[in-house]
């Protein structure tokens, strides 16, 4: 995935070739996703679930199809058998 500290368009050839985006001097990288362990669910204020990561930020993990499919997470032992999946977390991402 690329970003920047900015809003920056990247073409193609940019995300091909990567260095800096071609409007501005903001550079843009290629970032690892960083992947934690499920340690636990709880529901927002919606009742929506959202997986606990071992990192202590957490994510939500929607069944909501046609656009995510986690038929899994609507049952207590379908939660159980994904403790310790790894999910990325977008948050460990964004602080590196």
């Amino acid at each position: 995935m690329y970003y920047a500290s900015s809003v920056c368009a990247i073409s193609l050839q940019q995300v091909l070739q990567p260095g800096k985006c071609a409007s501005s001097s903001l550079t843009y990288r290629m970032s690892e996703p960083q992947l934690r362990k499920i340690v636990g669910f709880h529901q927002d204020e919606h009742a929506d679930w959202v997986a606990e990561l071992l990192c202590g930020h957490t994510q939500h993990v929607r069944h909501n199809p046609p656009w995510s499919l986690r038929p899994w997470v609507i049952n207590v032992v379908g939660r159980n058998e994904h403790l310790g999946m790894l999910l990325p977390c977008r948050k460990c991402q964004q602080e590196t």
